[in-house]
């Protein structure tokens, strides 16, 4: 993030907030780096790709380095410039189906911790395993893997997998679930058996419930935000995990709650059972560890193409929430979805797909600079200097930049 002035720091905090969560204090997420609580963030805003994977921040990359490049697309909310977008071609191997950011967190988290990243994909591609793990290794590691198909050791590692699911995972699709895919060492084997052992697979077990409140839109920025909490005492059944899109809670996992029926490897919520919570660990040298950006695709065409896209990452140890708007509220994603604005950059006149009541306009620093209460489909942009600014109307915010 760029560094603002004293003064600006000054207005960011004195801005009411409205929810126990971390952005609501750093509209726009500038200095929200600065919070005691934040572990780690990453806003994708370096010079350049090497300079990103050389600078410390992240200790390992995918080996063919033009998959990771840089985007324009940002959030509506972001002042950011670009983004990070993770680009895999289909051709048998895996230098160029599996493409990669790691890093080791160090030290250890101890007890919880929340993870929120705002997420893009695509709705051409068929994803297999492609968006943002956590967990823990023991020893901690500086190198990504998961072996698959493999049940792991509760004083060696653990997994937990936030990405895209259901739909996608087998067809391009406009719409997919998002959810976990997790490894740990009380997983549930699968229904598939090794001829070799006799002995069942372990594969990722998936959460899932019976709404369509955890489906997203592929081709639009999300906001997810993922919590996991470690068992303590390591004989316990007291771990627990979380999941957010675009600030609503979906589903919270824990001992005993909610209730569901397992099937093979599928958890899922309704009738049944109390879930009987995660026991990740079973050695107190396992700890929360490690943040890996991924994007593993193998089931598309020859030369196929896949893209995932990633911004405003930050590892806390408390909830993070959406990117908070300069006046403290966050933004209401059908909303934005359903009202547009255009040409973007403008040099004039900026266009609303409907009309709009009253809006207001605000800059970068937070700072409400124009206000019209009187209906229109149009604001005119001719007395706003070069820049990136906020109209606020209704419960939408878009982001729009000026350039004469």
């Amino acid at each position: 993030m760029k560094t603002k002035s004293i003064a600006l720091l000054i207005v960011l905090i004195s801005l009411k907030t409205t929810k126990a969560q971390i952005s609501n204090l750093y509209p726009n997420d500038i200095g929200i780096q600065t919070n005691s609580n934040v572990i780690f963030t990453e806003m994708f805003e370096e010079s350049s790709v090497s300079t990103l994977t050389l600078s410390g921040n992240w200790d390992q990359a995918t080996t063919v380095t033009n998959n990771i490049v840089f985007d324009s697309s940002v959030p509506a909310t972001s002042t950011g410039s670009q983004s990070l977008r993770l680009r895999t071609v289909d051709d048998g191997t895996n230098l160029n189906e599996n493409t990669f950011i790691y890093k080791k967190i160090q030290p250890d988290i101890l007890d919880s911790v929340f993870v929120r990243f705002y997420i893009k994909y695509d709705n051409a591609t068929v994803y297999h395993h492609s968006g943002v793990y956590i967990g823990g290794k023991n020893p901690p590691s500086s190198t990504a893997g998961l072996v698959g198909g493999v049940l792991v050791q509760g004083n060696q590692e653990f997994h937990v997998g936030a990405e895209i699911r259901g739909l996608a995972n087998n067809t391009a699709t406009n719409t997919s679930t998002f959810g976990f895919y997790n490894y740990w060492m009380n997983m549930k084997p699968s229904a598939i058996t090794n001829t070799l052992t006799n002995q069942p697979f372990y594969y990722g077990n998936q959460f899932l419930n019976s709404t369509t409140s955890d489906d997203i839109n592929m081709s639009t920025w999300n906001c997810i935000e993922v919590m996991v909490k470690l068992n303590n005492p390591v004989t316990s059944y007291n771990g627990e995990q979380a999941l957010w899109v675009n600030g609503i809670k979906i589903n919270h996992y824990g001992y005993n709650f909610p209730t569901g029926t397992w099937n093979y490897g599928n958890f899922t919520e309704g009738t049944g059972n109390p879930f009987e919570g995660f026991q990740w660990r079973n050695d107190m040298a396992l700890n929360l560890n490690y943040i890996w950006l991924k994007n593993f695709n193998d089931n598309n065409g020859p030369g196929h193409v896949g893209n995932i896209y990633f911004d405003h990452l930050v590892v806390a140890k408390s909830y993070i929430g959406p990117i908070a708007v300069p006046n403290g509220i966050q933004m209401n994603s059908e909303e934005n979805q359903r009202l547009k604005i255009f040409p973007i950059p403008s040099s004039e006149l900026i266009n609303f797909s409907e009309k709009v009541n009253a809006f207001d306009i605000y800059n970068v620093y937070g700072e409400k600079i124009f206000t019209q209460s009187i209906p229109s489909g149009s604001f005119s942009t001719a007395n706003l200097k070069d820049g990136i600014y906020f109209m606020r109307a209704s419960n939408s915010i878009q982001k729009f930049v000026v350039k004469h």
